[in-house]
C-alpha cells in the first residue's frame, strides 16, 4: 500500500511561516528519498500564526520546484472561497511546469472564523456557510451547500478535462492551449455525501478520518458503489481510495506519546475556542514537554483523542495494516503537528522503515 503526507505547514515554537515554508521543502525532499508517494499542501485560513498553509498553489510551486519526482498537490482547495475557473487556471499552470506531477484536491470546509469566512467570500458571495465537512448543520442549509459544492466541483472537473458542452459559453474558452492533459482531479471530504459525489463523478478519493473517523469505512463502500468510470483520459476507470489519518512515530509508544501532546493541546484548544469571539485562532504550537504541562489535568474528548493516532515503529505498522484492511485503502496519506522539525521528519523516516520491513 502506498503512504503519502498531507503537510498543514506548521510554525515551530519559537519560528515564523518563513521557518515553516523551510520545513515544508525540507521535509517533502527527504519524504522524497524515503519513496513517499506524494506530498500535499492543506489550506486554512486565518491561523497563520500556528498554520501557515493558506495559499496551496504558491507552496506546491516551491516544493515541486526543489524536487524531481513525488507527486505535489493540494489536500485540499477549498471551492468555498474561490471560483472554479482560477482554480483550473492555477493547476493547469503547475502542470504545465510540472507534467505529470501535480494533484489538485478539492474541498470544503468553514475556517471556524465568520469574519474570516466573510472576508474571504467577499461581501457579493453567494457561499452557503454549512460548517465544516463532516459536522452536524441545519438538514436545508447542508443541502444547499451541498448542492453548490458539486456543482464547483464539476465545473472545475469540466475545466481541466476540457469537457464543457458544446453549446455551454465556456467550451469556447481554453485555459493553456497546447498544453497535453492536466493534474490529476481527487475530492477531499470526511462525509457519506463527498464519498457519493466522488463515486458519481469517477474521481479519485480522499477521505479525512482525523476529521471524522467513524464513518471512514461507510465512506469508502459508499464511493466504491456509486462509482462510475469517467470517459476523460484525466479520469480513472476503477475507483481509487486514500485514507487520510494523523500519525505521529517515535522509537518508542512513550516517545510517541509525548510528541502528540502539541497536537492533543493545539486540537483541545482549538475546540475550546470554536464556540468565542477567538474561534479559529488556536494558540501557536508548543513544544512537547510544554504541552503535557498544559495537558496536566485536563481530559482531551474521546472524540478528539481518536483523531490522532502515535506509536512506536511496531505498533505504527500494526496501526497502518489495521486501517489498511478495515477500509481496503489503496492508500494512507498521514498528517501530523509534531512541534519539533528534526523529530517530525523522523517520524516519517521511521514509519517509512516501519512499512519497508514489516516491523
Amino acid at each position: 500500500m502506498r503512504l503519502s503526507i498531507v503537510d498543514l505547514a506548521q510554525v515551530p515554537p519559537g519560528g515564523n511561516a518563513r521557518s515553516a515554508f523551510a520545513n515544508s521543502i525540507a521535509l517533502a525532499q527527504r519524504a522524497e528519498e524515503l519513496g513517499y508517494h506524494r506530498f500535499w499542501v492543506a489550506e486554512h485560513h486565518g491561523i497563520g500564526g500556528s498554520i501557515a498553509s493558506s495559499c496551496p498553489p504558491v507552496l506546491i510551486g516551491q516544493i515541486a520546484a526543489a524536487t524531481r519526482s513525488i507527486r505535489v498537490g493540494s489536500g485540499s482547495v477549498l471551492l468555498d472561497y474561490t471560483n472554479p475557473m482560477p482554480v483550473a487556471e492555477q493547476f493547469q499552470v503547475l502542470h504545465a511546469m510540472f507534467p505529470d506531477r501535480i494533484d489538485l484536491g478539492i474541498g470544503r470546509a468553514s475556517s471556524g472564523s465568520p469574519t474570516v469566512d466573510h472576508a474571504l467570500r467577499g461581501r457579493s458571495s453567494t457561499a452557503v456557510d454549512a460548517g465544516t465537512e463532516g459536522s452536524d448543520s441545519d438538514p436545508v442549509a447542508g443541502l444547499m451547500a451541498l448542492m453548490e459544492h458539486e456543482a464547483r466541483v464539476t465545473e472545475v472537473v469540466r475545466w481541466i478535462d476540457r469537457d464543457f458542452p458544446d453549446d455551454h459559453p465556456y467550451a469556447r474558452v481554453e485555459l493553456l492551449p497546447g498544453v497535453d492533459s492536466g493534474p490529476q482531479v481527487w475530492l477531499l471530504g470526511a462525509s457519506l455525501a463527498s464519498a457519493a459525489l466522488a463515486g458519481r463523478l469517477g474521481l479519485p478519493y480522499c477521505y479525512a478520518a482525523f476529521i471524522n473517523p467513524l464513518q471512514a469505512r461507510a465512506a469508502f463502500a459508499i464511493y466504491r458503489g456509486a462509482f462510475r468510470p469517467a470517459m476523460s483520459a484525466n479520469r480513472l476507470e476503477s475507483p481509487y481510495a486514500m485514507l487520510g489519518v494523523h500519525l505521529c512515530c517515535a522509537e518508542t509508544d512513550e516517545e510517541a506519546a509525548r510528541l502528540r501532546a502539541s497536537a492533543d493541546l493545539f486540537h483541545l484548544d482549538l475546540a475550546a475556542r470554536a464556540a468565542g469571539p477567538d474561534a479559529g485562532r488556536p494558540a501557536p504550537l508548543l513544544d512537547p514537554d510544554s504541552a503535557l504541562r498544559a495537558l496536566d489535568g485536563c481530559d482531551v474528548p474521546a472524540h478528539l483523542a481518536s483523531r490522532q493516532l502515535s506509536g512506536g515503529p511496531e505498533r505504527v505498522r500494526a496501526l497502518l495494516d489495521e486501517l489498511g484492511a478495515a477500509t481496503s485503502a489503496d492508500e494512507i496519506i498521514i498528517q501530523d503537528l509534531v512541534a519539533d522539525h528534526a523529530a517530525r521528519v523522523r517520524s516519517y523516516e521511521l514509519i517509512a522503515e516501519a512499512c519497508a520491513s514489516g516491523a
